[in-house]
């Protein structure tokens, strides 16, 4: 691939020659002599292709890209019946690959710890949410919400932490 490459350089050398009249010829020289061999690249560099995915969406490399495009979705306010409901539906939905979901309201300390269900690995669909007995919500007073802090650690060990203003996350 290398050798494919400095060939191409080289082309584009020769063509610059014939239009300017003026030789590279002791360009081309020193870019070839500074250039690693195969067996010093193998010896310096690490494997930048990272691992292929599974296509099941259950590592932090798979949802990690979804997460990020999606971070103005990972929570929302809804002002039904009386009450905030906090819906936590959408990290739900792409909680495998992640080990923990922290979050705090109307503060930046995302302590409290957002249970979710396992990851169904086992099945076709193993994000699925089943809701066993349970709700994607938290229920608070109508009007106390007034910024949600949520922080996401990926099953990998990083850590992604946004802060939401109500009027950004609440539902029409």
């Amino acid at each position: 691939m290398l050798e494919v490459f400095l060939m191409i350089i080289a082309g584009f050398g020769g063509a610059a020659e014939g239009m300017s009249g003026s030789s590279n010829a002791a360009t081309e020289a020193s870019v070839i002599a500074e250039t690693p061999t195969t067996e010093d690249a193998q010896e310096t560099t690490e494997d930048p292709v990272p691992a292929a995915p599974t296509g099941n969406f259950t590592t932090a490399g798979e949802v990690r890209p979804i997460l990020e495009a999606t971070r103005a979705n990972w929570v929302a306010i809804r002002d039904f019946d009386g009450q905030d409901l906090l819906y936590f539906t959408h990290l739900e939905a792409w909680r495998c690959g992640l080990t923990e979901i922290r979050f705090s309201v109307n503060s930046a300390a995302a302590a409290r710890v957002w249970e979710v269900e396992p990851c169904y690995e086992d099945t076709a669909q193993p994000n699925a949410i089943k809701l066993d007995g349970r709700v994607p919500y938290l229920q608070l007073p109508q009007g106390m919400i007034s910024s949600v802090t949520v922080a996401v650690v990926y099953d990998d060990g990083e850590e992604d932490i946004q802060t939401f203003a109500r009027q950004d996350i609440l539902l029409p």
